[in-house]
């Protein structure tokens, strides 16, 4: 039996247009906003299926989330005839909502307010 008291959780952002509109439409923003905003808020993570209550979390915003923000960006781009003006620009507004949050938070693990995030299952 492994006992753990601590684990790193990667937070990564949408990978496909399609994962974008999700998170712009119907989960209001992105992972790593909602993490910031109440680590012990809902949502689901990936832990290790020995990981207790109580365990603490370390939040690390993937090196990643940057290259596939900037894919979608480039995607959107190309078909841009595809959307509505006001659709285009709150797309594009988003991206870069999300590749500033990138910019601050990649890369990085966080502990939030200057304490240890809890985890609840």
């Amino acid at each position: 039996m492994k006992n753990i008291q601590s684990f790193i959780a990667n937070i990564s952002a949408p990978k496909t247009v399609g994962q974008l509109q999700y998170h712009m439409k119907d989960y209001g923003g992105y992972v790593i906003e909602r993490v910031l905003e109440d680590p012990d808020g809902p949502g689901s993570r990936t832990a290790p299926r020995w990981a207790k209550i109580g365990d603490i979390v370390f939040f690390m915003h993937a090196v990643s989330a940057g290259q596939y923000l900037k894919s979608i960006r480039r995607k959107i781009m190309l078909q841009k005839e595809a959307y509505s003006p006001e659709d285009f620009d709150e797309a594009m507004r988003f991206l870069q909502r999300g590749l500033s949050l990138h910019s601050r938070y990649g890369r990085n693990i966080h502990v939030t307010a200057g304490k240890f995030l809890r985890f609840r299952m």
